[in-house]
């Protein structure tokens, strides 16, 4: 079992149940309770979105690298649709503050978050889903928020939103430099997958084929 988690690391997270349970069906001594709740819940192991903007598993000493990396083009993406729908700065700091302030005491789903946001005496030209839903976003992708799974059934996720600082008190995701981390990120990714090109090693790192250039 201490295998399997070891592996983990770095797998999608969308795609952690299946192997294991699959795995569980096969083998009497793999205990999935023990596995999920040491993947899900230990604060050694995380998920986060970095690479092209997929949610991974993580150990919890190399997140930031794998969060400031990639952080800018993430952004770049919620910024692209705020603009597309007229979601304007100063709306995105008004939201913000309620959704942190829901968030202050417990965990919620996306949901959750909007009913109890919008019951907040949100200002009525800001109270909009999508509205909401992207602020929720962009605090998850610049490290503000994680996200969890704190699902009891093992068949089914149980995603929910959390402030970071408070679920990881240790860990400050953004203390890394950017282009340090890019560098790293590719060093990485051609120590455990290499030999390989600067284009497999783009579209894994979802960085750009002129900076994996650029890195060598």
């Amino acid at each position: 079992m201490v295998v399997i988690r070891r592996y983990s690391i770095l797998a999608h997270a969308s795609r952690f149940r299946s192997p294991v349970i699959s795995m569980s069906s096969r083998v009497d001594a793999i205990n999935i309770r023990w596995i999920f709740d040491r993947v899900y819940k230990s604060s050694d192991i995380m998920r986060i979105r970095c690479m092209r903007g997929t949610l991974h598993i993580v150990n919890s000493d190399d997140a930031m690298i794998y969060h400031k990396a990639t952080l800018p083009y993430r952004l770049k993406t919620c910024n692209y649709l705020k603009r597309k729908i007229g979601f304007e700065s100063h709306m995105n700091e008004v939201i913000e503050n309620f959704v942190l302030d829901s968030l202050n005491d417990s965990s919620k789903t996306i949901h959750e978050l909007i009913i109890d946001v919008s019951n907040k005496k949100l200002p009525q030209h800001i109270q909009r889903k999508d509205y909401i839903r992207l602020t929720v976003r962009s605090l998850w992708e610049d490290g503000t928020l994680c996200r969890v799974d704190d699902s009891e059934n093992w068949n089914k996720e149980g995603n929910k939103y959390c402030i970071f600082s408070k679920r990881y008190p240790n860990i400050e995701l953004n203390e890394f430099d950017g282009k340090e981390a890019e560098s790293v990120l590719i060093e990485e990714y051609f120590k455990s997958y290499g030999p390989s090109t600067i284009i497999d090693a783009s579209w894994w790192s979802g960085l750009g084929i002129g900076r994996v250039r650029d890195i060598f």
